[in-house]
């Protein structure tokens, strides 16, 4: 079976639901911080959802490198860095704004 065009495949997934994050956070109910918070897990879902697809990604481009297949190790690997990178630092920037900069005046 080939691999290529299954991790490609992939990563256009992936591309897709990155993208569609972004719409869901930028459009959105207009309202107070109910409807802000329900922009912000909406985005995290797809979030989530498309870091679970980089991650079936780079499992199948695992196996495609186990074959000696090339030049897919970026398609394969980078929408994986890039959505831990995305998650990570949301969270890091969420909690410094709940938990340190209240505390600054």
């Amino acid at each position: 079976m080939p691999l290529k065009p299954i991790v490609q495949g992939l990563a256009v997934v992936w591309l897709l639901l990155f993208v569609a994050s972004f719409l869901t956070l930028r459009i959105g109910e207009a309202g107070g911080a109910a409807s802000g918070l329900n922009r912000v897990i909406s985005f995290l879902t797809w979030q989530l959802v498309a870091l679970v697809v980089a991650a079936i990604g780079a499992f199948a481009t695992r196996q495609a490198v186990a074959r000696e297949i090339g030049r897919i190790k970026l398609i394969g690997y980078g929408p994986l860095a890039l959505s831990v990178f995305l998650v990570a630092s949301f969270i890091a920037i969420m909690g410094f704004r709940v938990f340190v900069a209240p505390l600054v005046p």
